[in-house]
């Protein structure tokens, strides 16, 4: 666990969640990266934008990543389409720099970062390659599914010490 000091106080997260909100944030970055280098190729001149103007697009962005993967279910939680925020992100940055001059005016970008934390594997995407959305599952229906999954892939798990006569132990 590491002690993170927030405006909400200190929290102790675990370093395995740290380092999925650490790589999930690169992945945003390398993202915004690509659109900067492709906005100064098209316009010809390297853009500046506010941090927090950024952290709304990288917001915007990862909306749209969801949508093109035929993942909706973000709508029903409240948080706008892939067009509305990009609407809404629009409206705000023609009412000028101001908008964005806190890192607090970021609200899409928690809302989306709070929303990925409670509804997708954190590590899922270091591990797979992919993002992995998480359905709310009672816990009996979801140890059924790890045993079947477990069981149809039995013969590609490891050989290791801790497994005795073909057992495997599977602790919630």
């Amino acid at each position: 666990m590491i002690r993170v000091e927030t405006e909400f106080g200190i929290v102790e997260l675990p370093v395995s969640l740290l380092r999925a909100i650490q790589e999930h944030g690169a992945r945003s970055g390398e993202i915004m990266a690509n659109m900067l280098d492709e906005y100064q190729r098209r316009i010809g001149e390297k853009p500046e934008f506010p941090p927090a103007f950024l952290l709304e697009w990288s917001a915007v962005m990862q909306l749209g990543i969801w949508e093109l993967q035929g993942f909706y279910q973000h709508q029903a939680a409240g948080l706008p389409t892939y067009r509305e925020a990009c609407q809404e992100l629009a409206q705000r940055a023609s009412r000028g720099p101001e908008e964005f001059c806190h890192l607090k005016s970021a609200v899409l970008h928690r809302k989306v970062l709070q929303y990925w934390l409670e509804h997708f594997a954190c590590q899922a995407s270091e591990i797979l390659g992919a993002e992995v959305a998480m359905n709310s599952l009672e816990e009996e229906t979801f140890l059924e599914q790890v045993s079947d999954l477990l069981w149809k892939n039995r013969h590609r798990l490891p050989k290791s010490q801790n497994t005795i006569n073909n057992t495997i132990s599977v602790t919630l």
